[in-house]
């Protein structure tokens, strides 16, 4: 077997994956090109009704303890609630990556790990107590 082709199947074995994700990363990735545009121009999340989904932001930094200790238990949650509720997306939204920190700038978001619920121009923001049964309890208000 050629070393390009071992290359090939470790790739496409990585790529198919759970814990290969990089589009979660990048939240230019999932948002509709309009809504990029207005969250790029100053907009805030939750002021402009652009579908009936729930949306919901984990925002976060890679070295921060406590989002740490969250990720352990929230790549679970977030797994079973999207297989559960197809109108349901989630993002994960590094904060140190450039392309991120307008978001943060918008948001007013001065700490980390920080859960913030969208459907419509409804918005409900969590920073402390997150746990998978508070967070349920939030999404059931929304769906």
């Amino acid at each position: 077997m050629s070393k390009y082709l071992k290359f090939l199947i470790i790739i496409s074995f990585f790529l198919s994956s759970k814990m290969f994700r990089p589009t979660r990363y990048l939240l230019k990735s999932f948002l509709h090109a309009d809504e990029y545009k207005y969250f790029a121009k100053g907009g805030k999340l939750g002021q402009v009704h652009f579908d009936d989904k729930i949306r919901i932001y984990k925002f976060f930094t890679p070295g921060c303890g406590p989002c740490k200790k969250m990720q352990s238990w929230f790549s679970d949650w977030s797994d079973e609630k999207e297989d559960l509720h197809p109108h349901l997306n989630i993002y994960e939204v590094n904060l140190k990556n450039e392309s991120n920190k307008f978001i943060a700038k918008n948001e007013n978001i001065t700490h980390v790990p920080l859960i913030m619920f969208v459907k419509g121009t409804e918005k409900i923001v969590l920073d402390t107590d997150l746990a998978p049964e508070i967070l349920t309890a939030n999404l059931n208000k929304l769906i």
